[in-house]
């Protein structure tokens, strides 16, 4: 048996026509939903990028216990197990967030083939060009810079080649991986990983996707927002953000509509696990934020607890041999992964995960899922703002609200974007949820003050 896992990075949930999604058309991942199983409450643990993929390769929860950074060496990867098991393990990846090779994000594959350029990854210099301003500081991020520019000027600097469809990273990695099918189509136990960037900003997909949103509009492209307020943009302008988005979002799923065309004229449909996820979400003005964290000019007074914007992720897995177009409702989080596809595989392993196999759920959407409470969150010490959230089925507490003192709660099955916070008509379901994220952090002998005091502050 193969498995092919595809990331892909800063895709919504509610992109998804198949979950209800009515902004964008998907349809490449619509028809792939209708073989497999569409999980609809999906929540991220460690957030944001590199947290989520840590999560995923290890099957362990990270955020109490570390954020932004290296993977720990200490932690066997599935590739890694995979590995030690007969597999042929390869990675094909377009974030530049996992080419650092001091951060053993690719430990364990076999085989890693990187495509450079996306945001601020500088590949090939030429420097008699001058670097372009393309928005105003207010309007975009001005944390990070590369050689003295801004990532929103530095991209565009970097990709000047660039001049069709063909030459944008999610065709290019999409492409590389379907290579890759051909010249390993007659093997079996091969996992590949496939990660792609796109739909994470800046937003430049070919102006004809664009126009396919948005078609009046003739001001700045707003492309690479500020990670603060979205004060700083007028209506029209988060009209053309989010009109930017979808338009990367609808070639992400051409392109990945080629990567399955491929595995399905390689034949490995019959013999192939294939799961289609994402690391986190993006917020375009609701709850009067832009972008996914406290970046920009941070402030103490702007703190951004994971709505449901963020945390919501999709995840379509696909099962030979399993009647595909389901749903299930069970609450799954990346570190489920690892011990489902290893059970799925029959892999036995004395590996400690924390994570919980949902093997059962392809075989019964309904089975009892062994978990209620799904907890999401960023490390204090990334300094993001970003506080908190405890998921069920049908709540969502937050442990710090947006005013950075009180908590705040949503009824999801009459509130999925958490618009209304009911908390003063609940208070015995907040008191349940507040006592569910502190047995989380205390399960996890956090070793931070911080976690307890953010948990109780009410």
């Amino acid at each position: 048996m193969n498995v092919i896992c595809i990331m892909s990075d800063t895709f919504r949930f509610d992109n998804l026509s198949c979950c209800g999604g009515k902004d964008v058309k998907t349809p490449n991942l619509d028809a792939f939903a209708e073989k497999s199983l569409c999980f609809t409450n999906y929540m991220c643990s460690s957030f944001p990028t590199l947290p989520n993929r840590i999560d995923t390769y290890t099957g362990k929860v990270g955020f109490p216990h570390f954020g932004w950074g290296p993977m720990p060496v200490n932690l066997p990867t599935m590739a890694g197990i995979l590995g030690d098991n007969g597999y042929r393990t390869q990675i094909i990846f377009d974030p530049p967030n996992l080419q650092k090779n001091n951060w053993w994000i690719t430990r364990g594959f076999h085989a890693s083939h990187a495509i450079h350029g996306q945001e601020g990854d500088l590949t090939f210099l030429h420097c008699n060009d001058p670097v372009e301003r393309h928005l105003p500081e207010e309007k975009i991020r001005t944390e990070t810079k590369r050689m003295g520019a801004y990532l929103a000027d530095i991209h565009p600097w970097i990709n000047w080649e660039r001049k069709t469809e063909f030459d944008y990273h999610c065709v290019k990695t999409t492409v590389e991986a379907s290579k890759w099918l051909d010249l390993n189509y007659k093997a079996d136990n091969m996992f590949l990983w496939v990660d792609i960037f796109d739909p994470h900003e800046p937003w430049d997909a070919p102006d004809y996707f664009v126009k396919k949103f948005d078609p009046d509009y003739d001001g700045m492209p707003m492309r690479d927002p500020n990670y603060g307020l979205a004060a700083a943009y007028t209506e029209r302008e988060l009209k053309n953000m989010r009109a930017q988005y979808l338009a990367e979002v609808s070639m992400v799923d051409k392109w990945i509509g080629f990567l399955l065309k491929k595995i399905e004229d390689v034949g490995w449909m019959e013999n192939t696990i294939i799961l289609f996820t994402s690391d986190h979400g993006f917020q375009m003005g609701e709850h009067g934020h832009v972008g996914k964290g406290n970046r920009e000019k941070p402030d103490d007074n702007l703190w951004w607890p994971m709505y449901s914007q963020l945390r919501h992720i999709p995840l379509i897995v696909y099962v030979p041999g399993v009647t595909g177009g389901g749903v299930c409702d069970a609450m799954v989080q990346p570190q489920d992964i690892m011990p489902t596809l290893f059970e799925l595989l029959e892999i036995k392993t004395g590996y400690s995960f924390e994570g919980i196999s949902f093997k059962e759920q392809f075989y019964d959407s309904k089975a009892e899922f062994g978990r209620k409470y799904a907890v999401s969150g960023c490390n204090a010490e990334d300094d993001w703002k970003v506080t908190p959230a405890v998921t069920t089925k049908e709540w969502a507490y937050m442990s710090i609200g947006a005013d950075g003192i009180t908590p705040e709660l949503y009824n999801r099955k009459l509130d999925m974007a958490e618009n209304n916070n009911i908390i003063d008509r609940h208070p015995e379901v907040a008191a349940e949820m507040k006592k569910a994220l502190e047995d989380f952090f205390e399960s996890h002998n956090c070793p931070r003050d911080e976690y307890m005091k953010l948990a109780k502050k009410i």
